[in-house]
């Protein structure tokens, strides 16, 4: 992830809102991973993620 990607989906969940993006991270368990679907520079990007513990 750079700085300007904008998420498009988490998973299987599209995001229309912040607050869905809040509530899908919210849903997570520390060391799960999944494929964030992103846009960058108008060209759709697949990354894999795993969320860990806030510093």
């Amino acid at each position: 992830m750079a700085n300007g990607d904008i998420i498009l989906q988490i998973g299987n969940v599209e995001l229309c809102r912040i607050e869905d993006l809040v509530s899908e991270i919210q849903k997570r368990k520390i060391g799960e991973s999944t494929k964030i679907f992103a846009l960058r520079n108008g060209r759709k990007r697949i990354c894999e993620l795993t969320f860990n513990e806030a510093p």
